[in-house]
């Protein structure tokens, strides 16, 4: 696959020297528009539904390093880290309710 940015649905990823380097899903059109990712995810073994109602209580007990954490009152975002990996996911604030926005996965 040559280097650079590329997208397949909901899902875009930068490649170099033929070697993923970070995945985005995109969950909602809060910051850019096109296909929505609405399946599941699994972490450590365990079946998370990630659709609409996806919310920061259903993933946070299931990473053991968080690096990050912020609630601007716009975003709310949960990173984590396992070995070399850093996944991030995010959501904004819509009237009262918390609308997930993206999985962002960076490999280093």
């Amino acid at each position: 696959m040559p280097d650079g940015n590329h997208q397949n649905g909901s899902v875009s990823f930068y490649t170099e020297d033929s070697i993923i380097k970070n995945i985005n899903v995109r969950l909602s059109e809060f910051y850019s528009d096109g296909e929505i990712y609405d399946g599941s995810l699994i972490v450590n073994g365990k079946m998370i539904a990630v659709n609409k109602q996806f919310q920061p209580d259903d993933i946070v007990n299931y990473f053991s390093v968080q690096t990050d954490h912020w609630d601007d009152g716009v975003e709310v975002n949960y990173q984590f880290q396992i070995k070399k990996v850093n996944i991030e996911f995010s959501w904004h604030w819509q009237a009262d309710t918390l609308i997930p926005n993206y999985i962002g996965i960076e490999i280093d």
